[in-house]
């Protein structure tokens, strides 16, 4: 024998209601949970390569025209133009970018691989640029090894270019990590060059040159080179603003260039959070709009039934057993349409990331530990609240 309920079952009517509501819900919380996620991957993806560096780091330089190429005037930056660089709004800091003022090469290779001689330039930029995780990247004189930071491009136009042709292997990023090879300084003055050891430290898609330790090149500098620059080829800059239109009119008044489309870029970032904030937000309002149906719901059935539960609690059942009974259908309304929800944008994201990662875009495959965590606390905040409520009118109504 079925044991009866404490309450009537809902008649069909309602029964359409409460299949709507968790239509609504469903919705809400795909919404919610693709939003959040589809914030953290488009974050990863716009912040992607910018590991050793500060997010708003932009390189500064001259646009350089034809009465720069005959003399009648540079393109290099003073210290008056910086000046008026780390006074401009939006600007946190601003530093000129480093670079030798001696002949300097790389020789790698020998014995059975070829030898790679080629000359090259070096460049430095102040630790306040690099992220705190590496901002122990420096050199000191004695030390057996100088570290080196190049360009990504670097190693694509060695493996899809030059390895080809000379029949060797590709290079993965790691093994280039553990070559060592010279670097080679020649004095200004003159005489043989002093050769250093060197090794790769990383890549980095923000930066078009070879970046050393400020400490390295200062010291060959000073020893191999002409002494001090007052000029500077660029300046490298914190940009908290890449949108104001003060900085953008210091460009243009100043034939600079930034690079990595600074305000395309800002405006990318706010457009994607404009909209992930706008499908977000309807996801919540959806879910709270949810949850005070679902109240008014349970409010009408103890109106209803107001009588019934009198009598119920006269016969010992406490305000608490009542409302674990009263809500438990609501619960689970509530609850099956979130994990229908996560489900489905899990299912939603498999079918996405294979194009994406086709198209040489890679996402990680699975959804963010954060939203799950968000997921948890909204459903587990939402049942908490719906049965402290209805716990509070059961007391209040026996009071």
């Amino acid at each position: 024998m079925d044991r009866p309920s404490l309450l009537p079952r809902p008649n069909r009517s309602r029964w359409v209601s409460q299949f709507g509501l968790g239509i609504a819900a469903l919705i809400g919380w795909i919404l919610i949970v693709a939003s959040f996620q589809s914030f953290l991957d488009f974050r990863t993806l716009l912040y992607e390569g910018k590991d050793w560096f500060r997010d708003d780091l932009v390189f500064l330089n001259k646009e350089v025209r034809l009465t720069d190429s005959i003399g009648l005037s540079d393109s290099e930056i003073d210290m008056r133009l910086l000046d008026k660089i780390r006074a401009v709004d939006g600007i946190a800091f601003a530093e000129p970018v480093y670079r030798n003022d001696f002949a300097a090469a790389v020789q790698i290779g020998g014995g059975v691989f070829p030898t790679i001689y080629s000359e090259i330039f070096l460049e430095a930029v102040p630790l306040e640029l690099f992220v705190p995780e590496v901002a122990e990247w420096q050199w000191q004189e004695g030390d057996a090894l100088v570290p080196i930071l190049i360009p990504r491009q670097f190693l694509n136009l060695y493996n899809f270019g030059f390895a080809p042709g000379k029949g060797l292997p590709p290079v993965s990023e790691e093994t280039a990590k553990r070559v060592r090879f010279s670097l080679l300084c020649y004095p200004t003055s003159g005489g043989s060059p002093e050769v250093f050891t060197a090794s790769i430290a990383g890549f980095s898609d923000r930066i078009e040159s070879i970046v050393v330790p400020l400490s390295f090149l200062a010291y060959a500098n000073q020893r191999f080179g002409r002494g001090s620059n007052e000029t500077y080829g660029r300046a490298a800059i914190a940009l908290t603003n890449p949108d104001s239109a003060e900085f953008h009119r210091l460009l243009e008044d100043n034939r600079l260039r930034a690079g990595r489309d600074t305000r395309e870029t800002a405006r990318l970032r706010m457009l994607l959070d404009l909209c992930l904030v706008a499908f977000g937000s309807a996801g919540v309002i959806i879910l709270l709009l949810n949850l005070l149906l679902f109240l008014a719901d349970i409010e009408t059935s103890i109106s209803d039934h107001r009588s019934r539960i009198e009598k119920l609690y006269f016969l010992g059942y406490t305000p608490s057993a009542l409302a674990r009974r009263l809500v438990f259908r609501k619960i689970v309304g509530l609850g099956l349409p979130a994990l229908v929800g996560l489900a489905f944008a899990w299912y939603g994201r498999e079918k996405i990331i294979q194009p994406l990662s086709n198209a040489g875009i890679e996402i990680s495959p699975h959804i963010a530990n954060l939203t799950i965590l968000l997921w948890t606390i909204l459903i587990f905040g939402s049942a908490f609240w719906l049965i402290t409520r209805i716990q509070s009118r059961l007391k209040g109504m026996y009071r």
